[in-house]
């Protein structure tokens, strides 16, 4: 996860008329987007299933924002790491 967290490029993006359900990622897994939502009725602060994008509103609290940036970096190491998984391989439980 702290190779991921260094490695990977943290891009601004103009969230104007975005929202979490609407807006396109870059599809580089070097990257991880910033979109700052416009309003508050364009959906709360979150991160995308897969950790690439991290959905601000203008309020959040750094508190919150540090905790996006972890969620989103481990979402993107096990992203990575079951991408480097033969197929068919699993996991013991």
């Amino acid at each position: 996860m702290q190779d991921i967290a260094v490695h990977s490029q943290v891009v601004m993006v103009d969230g104007s008329g975005a929202t979490p359900k609407t807006f396109h990622e870059d599809s580089d897994p070097k990257t991880l987007q910033i979109v700052m939502l416009a309003k508050p009725s364009d959906g709360a602060s979150q991160v995308s299933s897969d950790g690439e994008v991290i959905f601000l509103q203008k309020d959040t609290s750094e508190k919150e924002q540090q905790s996006l940036f972890g969620t989103a970096f481990y979402l993107k190491a096990k992203a990575r790491e079951a991408a480097s998984q033969p197929a068919g391989a699993h996991s013991s439980p």
